[in-house]
């Protein structure tokens, strides 16, 4: 990933090759992205919009099993902060809160239906 500056904001550039779940993933992140930029807009053609780019959200949450996939990447993502947290130049402090919250997220992931 490169990371290019562009006026006021960042652009992220991801080469390949990226895994379906990857790309699934990105898309749902920028179409929330835009998602909250029409929700803040009242006008007809705002909500529009919004309800546009929650259909085709829903279409791209269709083709993934999203809860299965989130998991499955925070309890990867676990296993390898775990694997760190004896090394002495790790903030145990952060590393703590951070596994704290992936652990809560797991638990909420793990209640749904």
């Amino acid at each position: 990933m490169r990371e290019q500056f562009t006026g006021a904001s960042f652009l992220k550039n991801f080469e390949q090759p990226l895994n379906e779940r990857i790309r699934a993933c990105l898309r749902l992140e920028y179409l929330f992205d835009r998602f909250d930029q029409h929700l803040a807009d009242e006008s007809v053609e705002g909500s529009l919009c919004a309800m546009l780019i929650l259909i085709e959200a829903t279409d791209v949450l269709g083709r993934i099993d999203v809860k299965r996939e989130l998991i499955k990447e925070l309890e990867r993502q676990q296993s390898k902060l775990l694997q760190v947290a004896h090394t002495p130049q790790v903030n145990a402090e952060m590393l703590n809160q951070l596994l704290d919250q992936q652990a809560q997220l797991l638990d909420q992931l793990h209640r749904m239906n």
